[in-house]
């Protein structure tokens, strides 16, 4: 699963502006909405990805609408894109769900790239800022879905899914709001959450108030590189079985790569790393982080071409062994094999045993 963003992000290079794919103001026809923005480094990167692993899936999710559609439009560059809500007046809904469609039909009419899911936004909680952003209140999301979910039903050709929220652990009244529109309600695939605040039993919440809708964790930033271990050991209990054991469908991390100085960025963190970093004054060496060993330790036995089941599962003896049992659901290639992921966080060798049903070792 990759996470893929619609338009600039705050990680781009420094020395560009901002952009989405219709930067023309107040082309409300989208006219002259293209993907001319993001060909010169996103749209090759992604499709070197996709030539290494054709059945990866992505999620296009946007850290801005174009400008115009903002509360902020006639302030200066770059307070324009550093501030403001969705300007949902007049006809702006109907524009910015078109806008979607469109770019949706580009991707797939032009590099024949399809999304996953789509993103209502980025964080619609952290504005302003000091990097790009766009408020959407809950009230504002739920309008939107109204309108984009039957556009993208009758207008593109293959099936999206659609992520709400995509916001920290500290608020469930977001999604609370979204999910209890009974229309809005039919059209949500996901509630999307992110890492920076409150704790991970948020998604239990909402999953015990909607049941029926799934969860789906798409960003943490590791920062620093001084607590290797402590940020394995929070790793482990918040992410990687955390918030898989509660409700978790999968698990991204934000960015894949930068490099030794934690760039390219344009504003916004300055002290967050990828999952490995390149080092461009070094040949690129590579430095592997804690995320690359722990999707590594947690992924590598997951057929991510079919679903796993996460299988329950209890712990007993010391609590600084946790653990975590999925089954694969590919019994051609990998006979259904069920995985277990166990971690040591003792300050010594630990001997552990299994059991499932009368089976043990």
């Amino acid at each position: 699963m990759l996470r893929f963003p619609m338009g600039a992000s705050d990680f781009i290079l420094s020395n560009i502006q901002y952009f989405t794919y219709d930067d023309t103001p107040y082309d409300y026809s989208l006219s002259q909405l293209s993907l001319k923005n993001a060909q010169n480094y996103q749209i090759p990167i992604l499709k070197d990805i996709l030539t290494i692993n054709p059945d990866l899936k992505i999620m296009l999710c946007p850290w801005s609408a174009p400008t115009w559609l903002k509360t902020s439009a006639n302030e200066a560059y770059p307070k324009n894109w550093e501030s403001g809500s969705f300007n949902d007046s007049g006809n702006n809904l109907q524009v910015y769900a078109n806008y979607f469609v469109k770019t949706l039909n580009l991707y797939e009419s032009q590099y024949n790239i399809k999304f996953f899911a789509v993103s209502m936004q980025n964080e619609p909680l952290n504005c302003p800022n000091g990097w790009i952003v766009m408020c959407m209140p809950a009230e504002t999301e739920i309008e939107f879905i109204k309108v984009l979910g039957p556009m993208i039903k009758q207008n593109v050709n293959y099936p999206v899914k659609i992520m709400i929220y995509d916001h920290n652990w500290d608020n469930t009244d977001y999604a609370k709001t979204v999910l209890s529109d009974s229309t809005a309600y039919n059209y949500v695939d996901f509630t999307a959450w992110h890492c920076y605040g409150g704790s991970v039993s948020a998604q239990l919440t909402i999953h015990n108030a909607f049941p029926n809708k799934e969860q789906i964790f798409t960003e943490c930033s590791g920062t620093g590189t001084d607590n290797f271990s402590g940020n394995l050991k929070w790793n482990a209990d918040n992410i990687w079985t955390g918030s898989v054991e509660n409700w978790s469908g999968l698990v991204t991390h934000w960015n894949l790569v930068l490099d030794q100085n934690n760039d390219p960025h344009n504003g916004g963190c300055s002290n967050c790393r990828g999952t490995f970093q390149f080092d461009t004054s070094n040949n690129y060496d590579i430095t592997y982080y804690e995320e690359y060993f722990g999707v590594g330790q947690y992924g590598k036995w997951i057929d991510a071409k079919y679903p796993a089941k996460r299988i329950q599962t209890s712990m007993k003896g010391q609590s600084c062994v946790t653990g975590i049992a999925f089954q694969n659901n590919n019994a051609a290639v990998l006979a259904n094999k069920l995985i277990v992921v166990i971690n040591n966080f003792c300050s010594s060798d630990v001997q552990i045993g299994v059991q499932q049903g009368n089976a043990y070792f």
